[in-house]
C-alpha cells in the first residue's frame, strides 16, 4: 500500500489532527507545498497529508487512503487547470464523489485562468482563496475563518447556531462591503435582534459553488435585505442578474435600504421591478419597526431555547459566526452574562489576561476573576465541585502566567476538605499544578512540599491512574533549582523522598549556580512562547510583534548574566527571534539569527544530530526565501543567497550520506530526498 507522508505543527498523536491532503500539478510541488502548508500550521495544527511525488499511483487502495480526508487543498496553477495530472483527474474527481471539502488556493494570475478554472471538470463555481504575499494578511484572515469551520476549530458551533431565532440574507455589491458591516450592526445594536443572524458572501466558504449556496441562503432566510447604492446601476451586476430575481421568485419578502441618495424611481425601472418595496434608511424612526416586520413573519420566526444562549451569542459575535464580527457587542453580551454564569466569568478572566478581542487589563481581569470565585463558593454547595472550580481558575491562571495570583486560588482549592475517592485525583492534580506554579515563583521550599502531597495521594491510592511522565519531570526539576541554592537540607529531603518511593531522579539537569537568574530565565522564556504563539493566533500587528521582540533581546540579556545556561534556553530565544524576523519578512537578520544557532549547536552537538539537521534545513530555506526576496531588487545579493543556499544542501546531503543514523528521522529524509532533486535541477 501506498504510504502518505506527514507534516504537522508539533509531535501530537497524529490520530487525533484532522487530515488534511495537499495535492497539486507536479511542477508546482516545490514551488508552493512549503508556502501553503505552513500557512495552514500557523493557523491550525492538523495531519497534513502528501505523496512523494504528485504522480504517485494509489493503485487499488485509493478510497482507504483518500476516503478518511477531511479536507483536500489545491494550489490552482495554468498548469494545473491545463495539464493531466492526478491531482484534477484523479484526486478532485474523488473529493467531489465522496463531498469532501475542497480548498482551491489560486497562486497564478487570476484572470489569466478564470475560464480554465470555471469548467465543469475542475473547480466550476467553486469560490477560492487567492495567495498572494503583497496581502498575506487578508490571506490568513480568510484561511483561518475557512479552517475553523472546515476542520471544527469552534467545537460549539452546532451551540451557537441554535442561538439564532430568525435568519436574514443581505444582498449588496462587493463595493459597498463597508456601507454592509454598518447596516448589520445597526440591525444589531436593537436588543430585540441580537438573535437574527445575517447571511451575507462573507460566509463562502472557498470549494462551494457559491450560485447554489447563495440559492440555498436565500430559500431559508425570512426576509431579503437590499442595500442599495448607485453601485446597483452597474449593468451585469451579480445582486441585479442572480439574487434579486431569486428572491423575486422564492416570493420572498424584500426590504430595501438605501444607503446614500440613489432614486428609487430609478432603480425600479433599471432592475423592471414596478413592485419594488419603498426604500428606508437606517436613520428612519420607524426603522425598528419595519425589521420587526419583516422578521416576525408566521412560520419563520424559531423561538431560541439554548442553555448558556448568551455565552454562545457573545462568542459568535467575537468571532462572526453566523453575524458580522462585532467585538463590542460580543464583549457587552458575555459582561451581561456574567453576572450570572460562572464559564463567561472564566472566559472573561482569559480574555483580558490575553488582550483576546478587549485590551490586556488585569485588574479588570481579576475582577472577574475573584467573581467566579465568589460564585462558586456561593454556588456549589457539594465541596467536591467546588474544589474542582477552584483548580479550575488556577491552573487556566497558571497557563496564561498569572502566577502570584494562581498561589493564591491553589491555597484556596487546598483548603477544600475532601474525602470522596473520586476527589482525590484532582487532589493530586492540584498539587501537581501548584508545584509547577511555586516553581515559576521560585518558591522550592512551597514546591516540595505541593509535590511531596501530590506523591503521597498517588501511592496511598494506587487505584489512581499511574502518574504521568510529566510529573517525574517535574520533581527532576525542582531537584535542579534546590541544588543551585544553599538549601542543602531540603535537596536532601527531597532526595530522601525520591528514595523512598523508588523513584530516580540522579539524571536530573545539571545545576546552576545563579539560582535568581536562572529563575528569572525561565519566566521570561515561559513568558516570551506564550506571547509569541499568542501574536501567531491573532495575526499580531508589527508593534506587537516588535514588543515580543523587545523581549526576547531581554531575555537574551538575562542569559550573558548567567554563569552557566540550559543551552535549550538560548536555542529556543534565538529560535523565536527567527520566527520574528521571519514573519516581518526581514530575511537577513533571520539569517543570521539561524546561522548563529547552527555555529552553537554544531559546538555541543554530534554533526549528524537530528536537531542540528533540521536547524540546517532550516537555514538554507531562509536562503531560499532571501534569494526571492532579493532577486528584483538586488540581483547580485539574491546570487549569493542562492550560492548559499547550494552550498548548505551539499553540506546537509554529505552529512546524511556519511551518517548511519541521519535517515532514521523522517523529517530528515524527506529534506534529503527534496535537497537531492534540488541539487540535480541546478
Amino acid at each position: 500500500m501506498l504510504e502518505f507522508k506527514h507534516k504537522t505543527a508539533d509531535d501530537e498523536d497524529l490520530k487525533f489532527l484532522p487530515k488534511v491532503y495537499f495535492t497539486c500539478h507536479r511542477d508546482d510541488y516545490e514551488a508552493n507545498f512549503e508556502k501553503i502548508t505552513d500557512c495552514i500550521l500557523e493557523l491550525y495544527n492538523c495531519d497534513i497529508c502528501y505523496t512523494e511525488t504528485m504522480d504517485d499511483s494509489y493503485g487499488n487502495d485509493r478510497d482507504v487512503l483518500l476516503g478518511e480526508m477531511n479536507l483536500f487543498v489545491f494550489p490552482v496553477t495554468k498548469k494545473l487547470l491545463s495539464q493531466p495530472s492526478r491531482a484534477i483527474d484523479e484526486d478532485l474527481m474523488f473529493a467531489y464523489e465522496k463531498k469532501i471539502p475542497v480548498l482551491p488556493i489560486v497562486v497564478d494570475v487570476p484572470t489569466e485562468i478564470d475560464n480554465l478554472y470555471s469548467k465543469s471538470n475542475k473547480f466550476g463555481m467553486r469560490h477560492y482563496l487567492m495567495l498572494d504575499e503583497r496581502r498575506i494578511d487578508d490571506f490568513k484572515n480568510s484561511l483561518r475563518k475557512y479552517l475553523d469551520i472546515v476542520l471544527n476549530k469552534y467545537n460549539s458551533v452546532s451551540e451557537i447556531l441554535k442561538c439564532f431565532s430568525s435568519h436574514l440574507f443581505l444582498s449588496y455589491r462587493k463595493k459597498d462591503r463597508k456601507y454592509a458591516v454598518e447596516l448589520m450592526k445597526k440591525i444589531h445594536s436593537y436588543e430585540k435582534f441580537r438573535t437574527v443572524s445575517i447571511w451575507y458572501d462573507e460566509f463562502l466558504l472557498a470549494g462551494e459553488d457559491f450560485t447554489e449556496k447563495i440559492s440555498a441562503e436565500i430559500q431559508k432566510s425570512c426576509a431579503f435585505i437590499l442595500l442599495v447604492t448607485k453601485n446597483l446601476f452597474e449593468e451585469g451586476n451579480y445582486v441585479k442578474v442572480h439574487e434579486y430575481p431569486d428572491a423575486k421568485k422564492k416570493n420572498m419578502k424584500i426590504l430595501p435600504i438605501v444607503m446614500d441618495d440613489t432614486d428609487y424611481g430609478e432603480l425600479k425601472e433599471f432592475f423592471k421591478d414596478k413592485e419594488m418595496p419603498p426604500f428606508i434608511r437606517p436613520s428612519d424612526t420607524d426603522f425598528e419597526k419595519h425589521i420587526a416586520d419583516i422578521i416576525n413573519l408566521p412560520g419563520n420566526s424559531v423561538e431560541s431555547n439554548v442553555d448558556m444562549k448568551e455565552y454562545f451569542l457573545g462568542t459568535a459575535y467575537l468571532n462572526g459566526i453566523q453575524v458580522e464580527t462585532n467585538r463590542e457587542l460580543g464583549v457587552e453580551i458575555l459582561h451581561n452574562d456574567a453576572e450570572n454564569n460562572d464559564i463567561t466569568m472564566l472566559m472573561l478572566y482569559e480574555m483580558y489576561m490575553m488582550g483576546k478581542g478587549v485590551d490586556f487589563d488585569t485588574e479588570k481581569a481579576h475582577y472577574w476573576a475573584e467573581k467566579y470565585q465568589e460564585y462558586a463558593e456561593n454556588n456549589y454547595k457539594n465541596i467536591g465541585l467546588l474544589h474542582v472550580k477552584l483548580n479550575t481558575l488556577a491552573m487556566r491562571a497558571t497557563a496564561i502566567g498569572d502566577y502570584a495570583f494562581a498561589e493564591q486560588v491553589y491555597k484556596k482549592a487546598e483548603a477544600c476538605e475532601l474525602t470522596v475517592f473520586e476527589d482525590m485525583r484532582n487532589r493530586e492534580i492540584m498539587y501537581m499544578s501548584a508545584t509547577q506554579n511555586y516553581l515559576f515563583l521560585n518558591k522550592p521550599s512551597e514546591a516540595y512540599e505541593s509535590i511531596v502531597k501530590a506523591y503521597d495521594i498517588l501511592y496511598e491510592n494506587p487505584d489512581i491512574t499511574v502518574r504521568c511522565i510529566d510529573d517525574f519531570y517535574i520533581l527532576a526539576d525542582l531537584l535542579r533549582r534546590i541544588k543551585s541554592t544553599d538549601e542543602m537540607e531540603l535537596e536532601l529531603l527531597l532526595k530522601e523522598y525520591a528514595i523512598s518511593k523508588s523513584i530516580d531522579i540522579d539524571k536530573a539537569p545539571e545545576d546552576v549556580r545563579d539560582y535568581k537568574l536562572n529563575g528569572d530565565v525561565m519566566v521570561l522564556r515561559s513568558f516570551n512562547s506564550k506571547k509569541m504563539s499568542i501574536c501567531q493566533e491573532k495575526n499580531a500587528s508589527r508593534q506587537e510583534r516588535e514588543e515580543v521582540f523587545k523581549l526576547l533581546m531581554a531575555e537574551r540579556e538575562l542569559h550573558k548574566l548567567l554563569p552557566e545556561i540550559d543551552h535549550n534556553y538560548v536555542y529556543r530565544n534565538i529560535s523565536d527571534t527567527v520566527i520574528h524576523y521571519s514573519e516581518c519578512r526581514d530575511f537577513k537578520k533571520a539569517v543570521k539569527e539561524q546561522e548563529n544557532l547552527c555555529e552553537l549547536m554544531k559546538k555541543d552537538l554530534p554533526h549528524d544530530d537530528t536537531e542540528l539537521l533540521k536547524s540546517l534545513v532550516l537555514l538554507c530555506t531562509l536562503y531560499g526565501s532571501l534569494m526571492e526576496q532579493l532577486q528584483y531588487h538586488d540581483k547580485n545579493e539574491s546570487k549569493r543567497a542562492k550560492k548559499k543556499m547550494i552550498s548548505l544542501a551539499k553540506e546537509f546531503v554529505e552529512i546524511c550520506e556519511s551518517s548511519s543514523t541521519a535517515l532514521r528521522s523522517s523529517d530528515v529524509k524527506y529534506a534529503y530526498d527534496n535537497f537531492k532533486i534540488l541539487m540535480r535541477k541546478l
